[in-house]
């Protein structure tokens, strides 16, 4: 006889968690988890990788406590990842979900976190440190406050309805992606992002603020370290302004490649027709 899931559910955080082996081992066999164990309090420690996507879950009833390498829960319908461990080996890919929070979920990701196209408004349960790259795009977002301190690789919040620059990275390893957007105001960026391409990577340090209805405070990005180019072009259809800003952007880039100190590149910004833009 098949043990009844809805019977053995109890409560933990906000998601219901199977409190009984026999049960949790049933659900982990049907997922086709390999190479667990059960915890003494019912949680799973899973040697290797974790692949769980494009399974159609709605929810995941085993906490787990360790997982050995990446953990792969792409393309369902789940709405909390609280069920994660603390600490994830690899990457934590769960992009194409319903997610609306990630409070409760890992705090500290060695690979990649990617929670692309779901429901979330806000960043916080954010791990503090991601070792290479920060996906949140195509979110709801209102805002970046709660989002990781740092970053090892980039960083990409596109298209998720921001209006404003609230946070941001202290750090960054390369490049960071935030088109798409609202964003009228630059003026705050280097108060929050001290360094981009920490890495020092040849590709790095650049900022893409594609798509963005910026009106000010593009000096500002000359205060970050690291910074070597501004990207708004690759937009059909924007209006004048946004045009004049692709030549404070060509200002920018140019005195950037030439070495030129920032100060006299922002001289040159408030010299130019678009000094409204600095």
């Amino acid at each position: 006889m098949k043990t009844t899931f809805k019977k053995l559910l109890i409560n933990e955080s906000q998601t219901k968690f199977l409190n009984e082996e026999s049960a949790i081992r049933e659900w982990l066999d049907k997922m086709g988890v390999e190479d667990y164990s059960i915890n003494g309090d019912m949680t799973v420690s899973v040697k290797g990788p974790l692949s769980l996507d494009d399974k159609n879950l709605e929810e995941i009833p085993v906490k787990f406590s360790e997982v050995g390498g990446s953990i792969d829960v792409t393309s369902n319908k789940l709405k909390r990842i609280d069920w994660a461990p603390a600490t994830v080996n690899g990457d934590f890919d769960a992009w194409d979900n319903e997610i609306e929070t990630l409070q409760g979920g890992p705090t500290e990701v060695k690979g990649s976190y990617d929670v692309d196209g779901n429901k979330i408004t806000d960043l916080h349960g954010s791990p503090k440190t991601v070792g290479v790259s920060f996906i949140v795009s195509k979110n709801p977002l209102h805002g970046l406050a709660g989002c990781p301190q740092s970053v090892g690789s980039y960083f990409k919040a596109e298209a998720c309805n921001l209006t404003e620059i609230d946070d941001l990275p202290r750090s960054v390893g390369t490049n960071i992606y935030l088109q798409g957007n609202h964003i009228s105001s630059l003026k705050n960026i280097n108060k929050f992002l001290k360094e981009v391409n920490a890495k020092n990577d040849a590709k790095g340090g650049k900022v893409v603020l594609s798509a963005n209805p910026i009106t000010a405070g593009i000096s500002a990005l000359l205060a970050i370290k690291g910074f070597k180019e501004v990207v708004f072009d690759g937009v059909k259809g924007q209006s004048s302004s946004y045009q004049e800003l692709i030549k404070v952007a060509e200002i920018i880039n140019k005195g950037l490649k030439a070495n030129e100190d920032p100060f006299d590149i922002q001289e040159k910004i408030l010299d130019s027709d678009w000094s409204s833009f600095a």
